[in-house]
Formats: C-alpha cells, sequence, structure tokens
C-alpha cells in the first residue's frame, strides 16, 4: 500500500539498530508495516540539490511535449525553465524506450534532483508518476492549452519534436 504520511518521514540508513527497530515498529503501529508482500524501496538520500519536475506527452513513443519547473510545494506554481541535464535525462529515456519493445503513448511527469558533481549539472530521476500532473497549469493561456489538448488527442506524426 502507498504510505503518504510515512513517505516524507525522509528517515535515513546507516542509523542504530534501535532507532531503526523504533522507526520501524512505529510504521508497523500506523498499519503499513514492511513486508515480503509489501516491500519499500530504499532510496539515496541526495542532499544539496535543486528539485525540479519534468511533464512530458509521449505518442507511440515520440515526445510531443515536455515542460520542466522548479518543484512547487504547492503544486501550483509552475513556471518553465530550461534545465539541460533534465532535457538530456528525457532525451536518453525516450531513446531507450524507442529501442525496446514497448510502446507508450501517455502522460508521465518526473520529479528529479539536480546535484553539481565536478562542476557538472547531473540529474537525479527520483520519482515517476505515470498521469497528468497539475503541471499542466503551465499551459495557462488560451493557445497554450489548445496545444496541449491538441498534443493529447491527436496522432504522433503531427507533432514529433520537442516543444
Amino acid at each position: 500500500n502507498y504510505d503518504p504520511i510515512h513517505r516524507l518521514d525522509l528517515f535515513q540508513l546507516p542509523t542504530s539498530e534501535a532507532k531503526l527497530d523504533a522507526y520501524l515498529s512505529r510504521v508497523q503501529d500506523d498499519g503499513n508495516a514492511i513486508t515480503e508482500s509489501e516491500p519499500w524501496q530504499v532510496q539515496e538520500f541526495l542532499a544539496r540539490g535543486v528539485e525540479y519536475s519534468a511533464m512530458i506527452v509521449v505518442r507511440s513513443n515520440q515526445l510531443v511535449t515536455m515542460t520542466c519547473s522548479a518543484s512547487s510545494a504547492s503544486q501550483l506554481n509552475y513556471v518553465h525553465v530550461e534545465v539541460p541535464s533534465i532535457r538530456v535525462w528525457i532525451e536518453d529515456f525516450m531513446t531507450g524506450l524507442r529501442a525496446s519493445k514497448y510502446t507508450l503513448t501517455g502522460q508521465l511527469c518526473f520529479d528529479f534532483m539536480i546535484l553539481t558533481e565536478n562542476d557538472e549539472h547531473v540529474a537525479y530521476p527520483i520519482e515517476c508518476n505515470p498521469r497528468v500532473h497539475t503541471q499542466c497549469s503551465i499551459y495557462n493561456s488560451d493557445d497554450a492549452r489548445s496545444t496541449l489538448g491538441s498534443l493529447l488527442l491527436e496522432s504522433p506524426q503531427v507533432h514529433t519534436q520537442n516543444k
């Protein structure tokens, strides 16, 4: 089961056995124990980065539009920014998708943490939501809404370049 409360804990390992046992007991007492049939995923904690989200629309493995914004706690304050490391990651993702046996049509929203490593900005994907996201509110003019509607409904041959 998805745990919307404990996903915000940011519990970090390594820790003492006593702290780990206390945390696992609290999670179990709250009704969402970690079990073989309901496992949790451990992620590396990325500190000192900047969080962004990117929403893409894909039709038959073709990227038809992409928008990238700094993350918004209210999930309503999105302003498009171009983040080259995220653009490269998305392009690599699309290349891998096209080389796979799968065909994707839909909307995806990725959360990224951007870290500076060796004087370069590196995009680390930290989450993917396979659905429309509030970031689509960035298409907030009549022309933009019309274009987004067309991209969501038209065949992939109509629009095949990054927007």
